[in-house]
């Protein structure tokens, strides 16, 4: 009744139990530096990690890694680059 009163018509329907924010995802430029370092080098999770700890002090976990490679696509090389 509260959302009816508040939004109309328009109130009641169903929302998204999307969050607004998500404090704790990785930063852009790491997400940056994951894809830069598969689409260049061929880099797997594990020396992705391995390269970012070592030249870039920044610490994630392959499962973290692999993760951001799903999500954006890259989860597979090409059969010529493997």
């Amino acid at each position: 009744m509260r959302r009816f009163q508040a939004d109309g018509p328009d109130g009641p329907r169903d929302r998204s139990h999307r969050p607004h924010t998500s404090p704790k995802a990785t930063p852009s430029e790491v997400v940056g530096k994951i894809v830069h370092l598969r689409q260049n080098y061929h880099f797997g999770p594990a020396k992705i990690v391995m390269y970012l700890q070592r030249y870039h002090d920044i610490s994630i976990s392959e499962s973290g890694v692999w993760r951001i490679l799903k999500r954006l696509d890259l989860n597979r090389l090409p059969a010529s680059q493997r």
